[in-house]
């Protein structure tokens, strides 16, 4: 899925992504394949 994070909230371990089919989806840090910071406005694959 293509997208763009919406918002990530480390503390809590889980975020939401709007994808390019314009829905909303949840992620949580387990989704992640890097350990990095994950700023609003991030494009995500």
């Amino acid at each position: 899925m293509r997208g763009e994070v919406l918002h990530y909230d480390e503390d809590q371990g889980f975020g939401f992504i709007t994808g390019a089919d314009g829905n909303r989806y949840t992620f949580t840090r387990e989704n992640l394949r890097r350990e990095t910071a994950m700023p609003n406005g991030t494009a995500v694959e």
